[in-house]
């Protein structure tokens, strides 16, 4: 995420000959997420990245795109979460007339994996166990979908509370898993892939209103650059991230190796429709899908 921040920096100030310029504040150096969203939205942050089950503390339609088990694809999810798409144009408008912040691009951040102490091959293997849980209502459900006791923790708390044995394990695309060391603290990568999630990044409304039509031209042609991009960039990065593990000793649980995931699926599925019911319904019609 922060890569591609600053491939979006680069490309918009290479276009605009040097007259506009992205200022990157990396590693939640301006507060927490909940913090950020809610510093976008006053403007005093122009742009901002998150997951969409983040910007759901604005419009918390936003979170059907983060639902468990939701997408079969990277292509499949990237075609709903297009900015250009039926269901995002619907969730744009939205977000811009409750909380003054546009969609400005969305990229694939990765599949969301499992990681603990424990060897975890079923969900009633996590029964009583404490897991991490980004602390968002539907990553909240997904890992009670997984069998486990949710502990919202904020991601730079994340090592020490897996360390001191504060939870069990945590989940996250291998990227994050490997780029902040949770091999030095975790034993067991579980293949999971509950979540394929796409991060969006999001625009102030006002800023963007200030700015001459020739700014916001080089801003979406940047835009669409990076979305597609960053994608490409994800994908690599799952592949050398696990490898990596892997070369960190990490014992990976796969179905080859015994996972169950169908159990996880219909567990996934059975907490979700009891924490949100018929919530987002309209949501999955619009993009051909059933929970």
């Amino acid at each position: 995420a922060g890569i591609q921040a600053e491939l979006l920096a680069e490309r918009v100030y290479k276009k605009s000959k040097g007259r506009i310029k992205i200022d990157i504040y990396p590693a939640s150096k301006l507060g927490s997420l909940s913090e950020m969203i809610e510093l976008v939205s006053s403007g005093r942050i122009a742009i901002h990245h998150t997951t969409m089950s983040g910007i759901g503390d604005l419009n918390e339609d936003f979170s059907f795109f983060d639902t468990p088990y939701l997408f079969e694809s990277v292509e499949d999810l990237m075609q709903a979460a297009s900015v250009k798409s039926q269901v995002m144009q619907k969730l744009n408008k939205d977000l811009i007339q409750k909380s003054g912040v546009r969609v400005f691009y969305t990229f694939y951040f990765g599949s969301r994996q499992l990681t603990a102490n424990i060897p975890v091959k079923k969900y009633s293997d996590l029964k009583n166990i404490k897991i991490r849980s980004i602390p968002f209502p539907m990553y909240s459900a997904a890992v009670e979908g997984l069998g486990a006791d949710p502990v919202p923790i904020d991601i730079l708390d994340l090592y020490n509370s897996l360390r001191m044995g504060i939870v069990t394990g945590q989940e996250n695309p291998v990227s994050t898993i490997y780029a902040m060391k949770f091999y030095e603290v975790q034993k067991y990568l579980i293949k999971t892939g509950h979540i394929m999630g796409a991060e969006i990044v999001v625009f102030n409304e006002r800023i963007w209103k200030m700015l001459s039509d020739k700014q916001r031209k080089i801003l979406e042609e940047s835009a669409a650059e990076i979305s597609k991009e960053a994608t490409l960039l994800s994908i690599e990065l799952e592949k050398t991230s696990l490898e990596g593990l892997r070369n960190m000793n990490m014992i990976i649980i796969d179905e080859s190796s015994g996972l169950e995931l169908k159990g996880f699926k219909e567990n996934c599925r059975k907490v979700i429709n009891e924490k949100f019911g018929s919530r987002f319904d309209d949501l999955y019609k619009m993009i051909d899908r059933r929970m």
